[in-house]
């Protein structure tokens, strides 16, 4: 998507690279351009990814309120995230008034072309995901984006195209997805696999919370005290990890009472699980092991902690799609 100025000019002249005053914002192996008018610069971001192209937006608007044209490259589906701090006035497919809120996620189905919004003056933020036919195949196949799909189908039908009337909130664990993104150092293959299974774990939190899964038991406000636990609780598994995951055992070693709630404070602050944590801080230690050392599978496998080295690729397999010896390989012959 291409953000471009509203206000009868002749098109401009995209510039390859990052203006002056955005370093901040690069994402390592994405493709970068920008372009600059009176009122705002605009530098975007891209990459593909299998099913997806991932675009990062930023914007500083320099008038009280500017009028922008955003260019969609392709129809069909985009999750939108609006980063920033302000909120945003969008017509989508020209004719759907939406309001994008700060700290929120929408899903769109856009038609290609033009899409109007207005921006006060300011940084905005917007990161999306546009997503292939065939992955939304593959989110229908699946029975966790069941709600989602029968949503997608009678929105388009009807001729709309904001899915979701209540956008779903930015909450700790799907800023730190995005985050992860933001500052993986990848390359090649790697980049791609390890880029697709966030993307996918980003799909699953907006499906998840669009059907209105229940919040955990459990849901009074976190004390100082209660967040100061989880980040204890959170320090010893990282330094852990190779030892079984036990609630009781990990709570006893910290001297912590009332371990299941300690596990429901955490999950009401995450969004996942004690024990899923765990799991996706091993596999993450994981793929940085194989992709970029030297050590055999079975070694990388006994200090993570895993039983076997058959346990530890069935894991590694479940959650990135291929299993590290598969993936070792794949990553050597595109370096």
């Amino acid at each position: 998507m291409l953000f471009l100025s509203r206000n009868g000019q002749a098109p401009v002249k995209l510039k390859k690279g990052t203006p002056t005053g955005f370093e901040q914002y690069q994402i390592h192996g994405m493709k970068k351009f920008y372009y600059e008018q009176e009122h705002h610069t605009t530098f975007s971001q891209c990459m593909d990814v299998p099913g997806c192209r991932i675009w990062w937006h930023a914007i500083k608007v320099r008038s009280e309120k500017t009028a922008i044209s955003a260019t969609a490259t392709q129809t069909g589906l985009r999750l939108n995230f609006t980063l920033g701090l302000l909120d945003a006035d969008a017509a989508l497919n020209k004719r759907e008034l939406v309001k994008l809120k700060s700290a929120g996620i929408d899903l769109f189905y856009v038609y290609r072309g033009g899409h109007d919004a207005e921006l006060p003056a300011g940084t905005h933020i917007f990161f999306h995901l546009d997503i292939s036919k065939d992955l939304f195949v593959l989110m229908q196949q699946n029975p966790a984006f069941s709600s989602l799909s029968r949503a997608v189908k009678h929105t388009v039908k009807k001729g709309n195209g904001h899915i979701n009337s209540r956008p779903v909130p930015i909450n700790l664990y799907c800023a730190t997805l995005i985050e992860d993104i933001r500052q993986h150092t990848y390359e090649g293959f790697a980049a791609k696999v390890y880029l697709n299974t966030k993307v996918w774990s980003l799909l699953q939190y907006f499906a998840r919370h669009f059907a209105g899964t229940p919040a955990p038991s459990g849901t009074n406000r976190l004390t100082p005290q209660d967040v100061l636990d989880i980040d204890t609780l959170k320090a010893h598994l990282k330094q852990h990890m190779s030892q079984p995951f036990s609630l009781e055992k990990l709570c006893a070693a910290l001297n912590l009472r009332h371990p299941q709630l300690q596990a429901q404070r955490f999950k009401q602050l995450h969004d996942i699980s004690l024990h899923a944590f765990y799991r996706r801080f091993r596999m993450e230690e994981a793929f940085n092991r194989v992709t970029r050392s030297g050590f055999k599978i079975s070694f990388i496998s006994e200090k993570l902690g895993y039983k076997s080295a058959a346990a530890f690729s069935r894991a590694f397999r479940q959650h990135f799609g291929y299993s590290p010896a598969a993936l070792r390989e794949a990553t050597r012959g595109t370096s």
